[in-house]
């Protein structure tokens, strides 16, 4: 089970083995062979062979920015494995024969003549010289080794319950284990960073003013997989649907719900009424039978009258119930 913050990137300890694993498939050359120019030429159905068969078996990840970030996680380690490999087995001061006899091993000799052949091509050459120059002007690097940003972000807001900004976590992740910034040129941007935010509202403009623009692939103080579009994207969402009112359809949407609702109750007023109007009537119905039996009980006598007495005027009617009859007489002898 691996957690994903709000910017979409692993935490917990569950995504240093995410990434531990990732990398350990990534260098696999049997799986993603490192012949190939760049990680978006290696074949679809390698990648989709990893993630349906390997992946997806070992950790809970199924939605499509899960498989993204495992994806350009891979393929981040796939180009730093090749060029280790490169470092470590390449020599300039050898020819190309004596190089592809020299392949490492686990490598096939086909797969590494497909890499030398890559690398002593003018487009490998001119690409090696930029990065060599933008690596140059890497001069303050972080201090959190193996534990990414979004990692270091999760645990300290686990211990301290409440957010960190990202001008925190920039100073954090420069910052050695005995508290001291990492080197004087560090405190110094550091410091005109942290003066930038306390007078510019966004976060994202102070960091473009001392640190300069984003690289397109990253953000300074959020780590690997978040990117600027990204973030300009969640601002443009925030600003929008915190300062712009409701629009005209939501408008009259609201309307229309609001009067289906005035109906409901005006129907239900109505049936209100007809309801009491009914128990009215069957209360005055139940009130006029109650008074009718209790006439009739009145002029109804104790003891019913026989037939004959009611025919006969001077009959005083049957003896009462409590008046036994005198036995009949003896016979005479």
């Amino acid at each position: 089970m691996v957690p994903w913050s709000e910017e979409k990137q692993p935490v917990s300890d569950a995504a240093a083995l995410l990434n531990g694993f990732l990398g350990h498939l990534a260098c696999n050359t049997n799986m993603f062979p490192i012949c190939f120019d760049r990680w978006p030429h290696v074949p679809p159905n390698y990648k989709k062979i990893a993630w349906e068969k390997t992946i997806t078996k070992k950790f809970n990840v199924f939605l499509d920015y899960h498989h993204d970030y495992c994806m350009g996680s891979m393929g981040k380690k796939w180009k730093d494995n090749r060029w280790r490999l490169c470092n470590y087995y390449y020599h300039k001061d050898r020819s190309y024969e004596q190089n592809l006899e020299n392949y490492p091993d686990g490598l096939t000799r086909e797969q590494w003549a497909g890499f030398l052949q890559y690398k002593l091509s003018d487009k490998a050459k001119k690409y090696s010289e930029i990065n060599t120059r933008n690596r140059a002007k890497q001069t303050i690097m972080h201090t959190l080794g193996s534990k990414s940003i979004a990692r270091t972000k999760y645990d300290l807001e686990q211990k301290h319950g409440r957010k960190f900004s990202r001008g925190e976590m920039w100073a954090i992740s420069h910052t050695k284990k005995d508290g001291n910034i990492l080197c004087e040129e560090a405190r110094e941007k550091n410091d005109e960073l942290q003066a930038e935010i306390e007078e510019i509202t966004s976060e994202d403009e102070a960091f473009e003013t001392v640190l300069g623009k984003e690289h397109p692939g990253r953000v300074r103080g959020k780590g690997y997989g978040v990117v600027i579009t990204q973030m300009r994207k969640r601002r443009c969402t925030s600003a929008s649907s915190s300062s712009a009112g409701p629009s005209q359809a939501e408008y009259d949407a609201l309307k229309q719900e609001l009067d289906c609702l005035k109906g409901k109750i005006g129907e239900f007023d109505s049936m209100k009424a007809q309801m009491a109007s009914i128990m009215q009537h069957l209360n005055a119905q139940q009130a006029s039978h109650i008074s009718l039996n209790e006439v009739a009980d009145m002029g109804s006598p104790g003891v019913r009258r026989s037939s004959h007495a009611s025919y006969d005027p001077n009959n005083e009617g049957p003896d009462p119930p409590h008046q036994i009859p005198p036995p009949p007489p003896p016979p005479q002898s």
